[in-house]
């Protein structure tokens, strides 16, 4: 009777996880736990994590969590989405709409490279083409954040535990005051 929606907060924090259609579908209850959730953590950084994502580093098609979850994660001012599945390294330009933003916007990471082998074949040439995306590799990687009451600094670490990757963007630091 578990439920496969659900929330952590941690320090200034809120994480939520999110049922990328495994059980649930992507409208309605999870839309309204995405609004009740940020509502109730208005001054907190929010993250949100599932698994199908959003923006696949590996594919152009439209995931339906693009159509009910990223106008409340661009509403709501979400921090960052931590993505899976495809098993890449990803970071998406600041998105709103699915359009690159210079001000403002979601950040999305992926895809879910934690000591799994890469989807072969995918990547570099399939992402290039898109434009919403910093960077797509198949880079064996994990996500770290770093975090104290006002900023939140987001970098990937490779299998050795170093930083291996520098945002052309600068540091991927938000800063919530």
């Amino acid at each position: 009777n578990r439920r496969t929606y659900f929330h952590h907060q941690i320090g200034n924090a809120v994480f939520i996880g999110l049922d990328s259609y495994y059980v649930l579908p992507y409208e309605g209850i999870q839309q309204d736990f995405i609004r009740n959730i940020s509502k109730q953590y208005k001054s907190q950084g929010r993250f949100a994590y599932y698994h199908n994502p959003t923006y696949p580093g590996c594919s152009k098609k439209i995931s339906e969590s693009q159509l009910y979850w990223s106008s409340l994660f661009e509403e709501y001012n979400f921090t960052g989405i931590f993505e899976n599945h495809h098993h890449m390294f990803k970071k998406t330009l600041p998105l709103v709409q699915g359009v690159p933003v210079t001000s403002g916007g979601i950040t999305y990471f992926g895809d879910g490279n934690w000591g799994v082998i890469s989807t072969p074949n995918c990547g570099k040439k399939k992402w290039q083409k898109t434009g919403i995306f910093e960077t797509v590799d198949d880079l064996n990687h994990v996500w770290i954040l770093q975090y104290n009451q006002t900023n939140y600094k987001i970098f990937p670490i490779n299998v050795a535990g170093e930083k291996f990757y520098k945002s052309t963007k600068g540091n991927f630091i938000v800063n919530q005051d």
